[in-house]
C-alpha cells in the first residue's frame, strides 16, 4: 500500500468507527485500520514498547505510534525511545498519544514515506527535528493544544504535501528554512490561534497550490520571501487580522488562480510586485478596507497570461475579478497605474 494513503485509512477509520462502531464488518486491528503489516511495520501501542526502540537506527517499514482498538494500550508520553533512529524507509504515523512535546527525533534524518501527527490531544509543542532531511508529505493535523512547532531546518524538500492544518491553538510556525521545494500543495489552514508564520525563506517552488486561509488571528505573515513559482493556485481566504500582502517579494509565475478573498483589515498588496504571469483567474473580493493594488501594477502592464473575457462553458468564469473591496479598480485603470484610491 502506498505510505501516504495510510493517512487516509486513519481518518476513514476513525470516521467510519465512531459512525458505525463494529457495524462495519470490519475486524478492528491496527493492521486492517491502517494499512499496516506487523512482519515489517513497528506497532507501538505502550511507552515500554516505545522505550524498547533505542537499540535500532533504521526501520525498513513503517512505524505507527499510538492506540489500536486490539492491542494494549498505555498513556505514551515521550518519544525518547527513537533517539537512535536515523531512518523510516516507510512512514512515521504519531496518532492519538499523550505526548507534550514532540523532541525525541533529534536524529532522524530520512522517511520515505509520510511524517504525520495527528489528533495528539496533549501535543503543545513541535521541535528538535532539525536532522530531518527528505520526506515525501508531511501532516499535521487536528492537535488541539498544538502551540508551537519550530524546527525542521535540515529538510530540503517534501515530495507531495506540506499540511498544517485545524490545529486549534498553534500560535506559532517558524523554521523549514532550507526547504525549496514543495512538490505539490502548501496548506497552512483553520488555527484560530495562528498570530506568527515565519520561516520558508528558501522555498522558491511549489508544485501545485499554496492555500493559507482561515487563520483569524494573524496580521502579518513574514515568510516565501524567496518562492519564485507556484504551479497551481495561490489562495489566500478568511484571514481576518491580516493588514497587508507584502510578502512574495520574488514570487514571478502562479500558473493557476491568484485568490485575495475575505479579509477585513487588508488595506494593500504590495508584496507581489515581481508577478508577471497568472495563468488562470484573478479573484479579489470581499476586502472590505482593500484599496492599494500597487503590487500588481507590474502584472497588469506585461499582461501576465491574464486573458481578456471568461473561461467560457462550462463555468464562464471572468478571468479578471476585482469586486466588493473598497477600491475596485478596472483592468484598465491598473494598466494606467491608478492602482490606489
Amino acid at each position: 500500500m502506498k505510505a501516504r494513503n495510510i493517512i487516509l485509512l486513519v481518518i476513514s477509520s476513525v470516521l467510519l468507527l465512531s459512525c458505525y462502531g463494529d457495524g462495519t464488518g470490519l475486524k478492528r486491528t491496527c493492521e486492517n485500520l491502517y494499512g499496516l503489516d506487523p512482519k515489517k511495520d513497528l506497532i507501538l501501542t505502550t511507552q515500554d514498547q516505545v522505550d524498547q526502540v533505542f537499540t535500532q537506527t533504521h526501520v525498513s517499514g513503517n512505524v505507527y505510534i499510538g492506540q489500536c482498538p486490539d492491542k494494549n494500550f498505555s498513556r505514551i508520553t515521550n518519544l525518547t525511545g527513537l533517539r537512535n533512529l536515523t531512518k523510516i524507509d516507510g512512514s512515521l504515523l504519531i496518532f492519538e498519544t499523550d505526548i507534550s512535546v514532540i523532541d525525541g527525533l533529534d536524529n532522524l534524518q530520512e522517511i520515505g514515506g509520510v511524517l504525520s501527527i495527528y489528533m495528539n490531544s496533549s501535543l503543545k509543542e513541535i521541535k528538535n527535528l532539525n536532522a530531518l532531511k527528505t520526506v515525501n508529505e508531511l501532516n499535521v493535523f487536528g492537535n488541539d493544544k498544538l502551540l508551537h512547532i519550530n524546527g525542521f531546518n535540515s529538510l530540503t524538500s517534501c515530495n507531495t504535501t506540506l499540511t498544517i492544518n485545524v490545529n486549534a491553538n498553534l500560535e506559532t510556525i517558524e523554521g523549514f528554512n532550507n526547504l525549496t521545494y514543495i512538490g505539490e500543495d502548501l496548506s497552512i489552514m483553520s488555527s484560530n490561534k495562528l498570530v506568527k508564520v515565519h520561516g520558508f525563506e528558501s522555498l522558491t517552488q511549489v508544485g501545485k497550490n499554496l492555500l493559507f486561509g482561515s487563520n483569524i488571528l494573524i496580521n502579518n505573515v513574514e515568510a516565501f520571501n524567496n518562492l519564485e513559482t507556484i504551479g497551481g493556485d495561490l489562495d489566500f481566504r478568511y484571514n481576518w487580522s491580516l493588514e497587508g500582502l507584502d510578502i512574495f517579494q520574488n514570487l514571478k509565475t502562479i500558473q493557476g488562480r491568484l485568490i485575495i478573498e475575505n479579509h477585513k483589515e487588508l488595506e494593500s498588496i504590495y508584496g507581489l510586485s515581481n508577478l508577471t504571469f497568472v495563468g488562470n483567474q484573478l479573484y479579489i473580493g470581499e476586502n472590505s478596507k482593500l484599496s492599494d493594488y500597487c503590487g500588481l501594477t507590474p502584472l497588469m502592464q506585461t499582461e501576465g497570461g491574464l486573458q481578456e473575457g471568461d473561461s467560457g462553458p462550462p463555468y464562464n468564469v471572468p478571468y479578471f475579478v476585482i469586486v466588493n473591496n473598497l477600491y475596485n479598480p478596472t483592468r484598465q485603470d491598473l494598466r494606467d497605474g491608478n492602482c490606489s484610491q
